[in-house]
């Protein structure tokens, strides 16, 4: 006997995907962005423990950081189309639907609050422990700036969900302005590694290895 499809479960694990994969894009998207910002001014990037999954802030991690962001943006506006194509009118689909949603949001919420928490906590921490060495610098562009970023762009995503959920916007400019944001990302990234990577440095016998050794720096 043939095993035929649900098209409720069907459409409500492509719109659970797509939603994932936007929430994945807007996270490394902004991790690359901010960290690429911070080594362009010449600071490393140090990140809370809970957020340093996203990469320790070598060019190696920034540039896959972008590329990573494409590729999951891609991947939410592939099933996101899909979910569309296989749209059921029945209550389960727009029950499970909502379900996602909700439970989108508030990761993504609870997220960017837990970001500017630790941005305050780093701030708080250097000031309790101020002194002539202290590296402002390092501290807003380094640690600050890109928790915000990414803080930022999680809720930017939370925010797209709920508009696209309330057909406020598009599903299709959803995943137009996720691509946009992670080739921007990348693109600067790529910025980066390439000025920073080519700096004139004293002449070595082995240029591979210096390439690689300065690619996760």
């Amino acid at each position: 006997m043939e095993h035929k499809k649900n098209p409720v479960n069907e459409q409500a694990v492509n719109y659970g995907i797509a939603v994932a994969s936007i929430i994945i894009a807007a996270g490394l998207g902004a991790f690359a962005l901010g960290g690429a910002l911070a080594r362009l001014a010449g600071f490393s990037v140090s990140l809370p423990s809970v957020f340093g999954v996203l990469g320790s802030g070598s060019y190696a991690d920034l540039v896959g950081a972008g590329a990573l962001a494409i590729f999951a943006a891609l991947v939410g506006q592939y099933f996101i189309k899909k979910s569309h194509a296989r749209k059921s009118d029945k209550a389960d689909a727009n029950e499970y639907c909502d379900l996602i949603n909700r439970i989108a949001k508030a990761f993504c919420y609870i997220t960017a609050i837990a970001a500017g928490v630790a941005a305050a906590g780093s701030l708080v921490a250097t000031m309790l422990s101020v002194s002539n060495a202290t590296n402002w610098g390092n501290l807003f562009l380094g640690q600050i700036l890109p928790l915000l970023l990414i803080g930022g762009g999680i809720f930017g995503a939370g925010m797209l969900i709920e508009k696209m959920a309330e057909a406020k916007i598009k599903a299709n400019v959803v995943s137009t302005i996720v691509i946009s944001v992670a080739g921007a990302a990348l693109g600067l990234a790529a910025i980066v590694v390439l000025i920073k990577s080519h700096t004139t440095t004293a002449p070595t016998t082995n240029t591979y290895q210096n390439v690689i050794r300065s690619l996760y720096r």
